[in-house]
This record gives structure tokens, sequence and C-alpha cells, in this order.
């Protein structure tokens, strides 16, 4: 699950012109209530656990991201990236995501010495080796989201033949199981 939802409805803003960050809350998530639920604050004027967890969270993320683009430019710089369509099927049809980049394993394999050594000190390497591993499995995550379009539409056709047909007397409903599931509730 990406951080942002994992922390929702809290964020880290920027503070203008500064490097500094500001904790800030969506009071319009529905989630944040003067009422209900634990306090920000706990009786010492400090921020109370979770939040302070939540905190301590999006500080980490943000850290993260800071080094994730870091070593990216260094991959710029290098002369590694290269742009990349992805064509994807939907089942409204095919979507091309543009304006991607991924790592050219041929210019990266091409570099000198000291450049492949300025990539890994500085995070780099690892992140090329991490975006070249994972589009091995690009094309199985293709294909398994091909398989579910096909067994969607026909458990779809399945369903809707097995109500439509008026001429089936070979369907029975245990009303019972309905009832104990309700009461289960």
């Amino acid at each position: 699950m990406p951080a942002a939802l994992r922390a929702h409805p809290f964020a880290l803003l920027r503070v203008d012109g500064t490097h500094r960050f500001a904790l800030s809350g969506d009071r319009d998530s529905g989630l944040v209530s003067e009422s209900k639920g634990e306090a920000f604050f706990g009786p010492d004027g400090g921020l109370a656990p979770a939040l302070a967890r939540t905190l301590d969270f999006l500080s980490k993320v943000e850290q993260d991201q800071h080094r994730t683009l870091a070593a990216a430019h260094h991959l710029d710089q290098a002369g590694v990236l290269a742009p990349r369509t992805i064509t994807v099927r939907t089942e409204s049809g095919e979507k091309r995501l543009e304006g991607l980049l991924r790592v050219d394993e041929v210019a990266l394999d091409g570099l000198a010495p000291e450049t492949f050594a300025d990539l890994r000190r500085h995070g780099a390497l690892q992140l090329a080796l991490c975006q070249l591993l994972s589009m091995q499995n690009f094309e199985r995550l293709s294909a398994l989201a091909r398989a579910r379009v096909v067994e969607r539409k026909r458990a779809t056709e399945v369903f809707a033949a097995s109500f439509v047909d008026p001429a089936r007397q070979d369907m029975e409903f245990d009303w019972s199981l309905v009832s104990a599931a309700e009461g289960k509730s």
C-alpha cells in the first residue's frame, strides 16, 4: 500500500522556502474528530504516541524519497536512463503510459569504472538493479491482469446465464443459511 495512503489523513507539507516540514491533517477526511478517537497531544503537551508514530513514519518516507530522487539524479547524470512507454490492457481497452524512464542495461554495462563506482557510492546502483529485476516480473503481472479480465468476464456471463433463463428449474436457495448469516453480523 502506498505510504501516502497508510498515513492518511496525515501528511508532511514543506514549510514555504525552507527545508522544514509541518505535520498536517485533512479535517475533511471524516477521520479527524474533536470528540472521538485519540487525542493528538498527551497530558504533558507532547505528541500522543499514535501521532508520534505517524510523524516518525512520514519522516522516514520523506527521507527515503529524498534518497531515491538523489539516486535517480545520479543515474540520469550517468546517462543510463532511457524513455519507456508501457501499454496496459484494461477492460475498456488499451492505455499507453508515457513519460516513464527505465534503466538501459547496455548503457549501465558500458559505464566507465569511475562512473560505475560513483553510482554504487551514492546508492544509485542498487536502485538501477532493483528496477532491472522488477521488469522481469512486469510481463508476469501483465499476464495476471489479462487473466483476471478474462475470468471476470466469464464469471459475469455464468452469473447472468444462471439468473436470466426462466426455464431453469435446477436452482434452489437455502434461505435458512441467509438468516443464519444475518444473525452473525
